[in-house]
Order: structure tokens, then C-alpha cells, then sequence
């Protein structure tokens, strides 16, 4: 049946090449531009009705063709064409399954065993030292070593400070806390965050600094 159809498939692949052979043919007949377009597969139809007293035959020569090598190429023609004419056939997908063998729940002979036991992790038979603790811990102190405490500081200080965190007092016993950033005649500029405010020194009564006193 293979053979049959394959031969169908062949006689209509000749069929649809002497329906072009005759279309081109007459399409050089009528004019050479419409030869050159006649030479175009399936551009070609747009010359048929020009020349449809020369190409006819053609096209139904062709057109008979076309459907007998679809028909017979459906039906198992293009078999008999892999076979016999060393065509590579493509190669179904196959879906890649993963195997596992499950082991025996018998006893493993002595070999397996001595082998068992003796293989250790990678990491451990590169560092042996990794995973044993390399001194005893610490502890840390019950109570803090030292503390930190605001100091009254003298306004000759401040171009020390600079940099550093103070609290400032002003005449309405406000408090404000910063870093000192500038000193600018009688201005100051503390920051806070990402906010930085001037302070006249005439409107502070107090400045403290932060000093580290120890823990008693």
C-alpha cells in the first residue's frame, strides 16, 4: 500500500512540475515579463487569467498534481520516500524519564561496608579542623565597662567639638540634640538626622557635651 501511495505522491510531483514547465512556457509566449513572473511559484497565479488561452492547460495539469501528491503524501506516500530515496526521517520527541533503582534492603557485602564507613563528606576530608570548635566562648561582662553622660562644656570648646554630639539648653529650657557641624560668628549649626537648624549663642543658656565615664 506504502508503494502505491508513494508512487501516486511521485506521479503527482510530475504532474504539478509540467502544469509550471507549461505555465512558465506560456507566459514567455505571451510577453517576457510575464514569463519572469511566471517563473515565480504561486506568483505565478496572477498571470493565469492574462494568459488563461495558453495556461490552462497548464494550470490544470498542475493543479491535479498538487492534489494527488498531498493525497498520496498524507496517506503514507511520504514513507516510502524516507525508504527509498534516503531521506532523513524526523526523529519523534522523546520524553526523557530519569531512572532510579531502588537499593536492596539486603545486607551489603564486606567490601561496601568497609568502604561505607570510611567515606566521609568532601569538606571534611579537605579541612578536618571545620567542624571542632577552635576555643572555649567568652562571656560577655554583666554590666557595661563604661557609660556615656552629658557634661557641661564651656563655650571656648565648641571649635573642639566640632563633629561631635552636644545638647544645648536655650533661655526657654527647650533642649535640642546634634551633631555640631559649624560655628559661624555668633551662629551655630547642629545637625540632626538629615534636618540642621543655627542656634544664636545668645539664645543658649547651657551646652553639654558627651563624655565616657566607667561603669561602677
Amino acid at each position: 500500500m506504502e508503494s502505491i501511495l508513494g508512487i501516486a505522491t511521485l506521479v503527482g510531483l510530475v504532474l504539478l512540475v509540467i502544469g509550471y514547465l507549461l505555465i512558465v512556457f506560456a507566459g514567455f509566449r505571451h510577453h517576457t515579463m510575464t514569463g519572469i513572473i511566471a517563473m515565480i511559484p504561486v506568483l505565478n497565479i496572477l498571470i493565469i487569467p492574462s494568459t488563461w488561452h495558453r495556461a490552462s492547460a497548464g494550470f490544470i495539469i498542475g493543479t491535479v498534481g498538487l492534489v494527488i501528491a498531498t493525497i498520496g503524501w498524507l496517506l503514507g506516500g511520504s514513507s516510502y520516500f524516507y525508504q527509498h530515496f534516503s531521506i532523513p526521517k524526523p526523529a519523534p520527541q522523546q520524553q526523557t524519564t530519569s531512572q532510579y533503582t531502588q537499593p536492596s534492603a539486603g545486607p551489603l557485602p564486606n567490601d561496601e561496608k568497609a568502604t561505607s564507613k570510611e567515606e566521609k563528606p568532601a569538606d571534611e576530608q579537605q579541612n578536618p579542623l571545620s567542624n571542632r570548635p577552635i576555643g572555649a566562648i567568652i562571656p560577655l561582662p554583666d554590666k557595661p565597662l563604661y557609660k556615656l553622660i552629658y557634661k557641661d562644656a564651656d563655650r571656648n570648646e565648641l571649635k573642639q567639638l566640632i563633629g561631635e554630639y552636644i545638647r544645648i539648653t536655650d533661655k526657654k529650657k527647650l533642649r535640642y540634640e546634634g551633631k555640631l557641624e559649624n560655628i559661624k560668628g555668633e551662629k551655630i549649626s547642629l545637625k540632626a538626622g538629615i534636618n540642621t537648624a543655627d542656634f544664636k549663642l545668645s539664645d543658649i543658656a547651657q551646652i553639654e557635651k558627651i563624655v565616657k565615664t566607667d561603669q561602677d
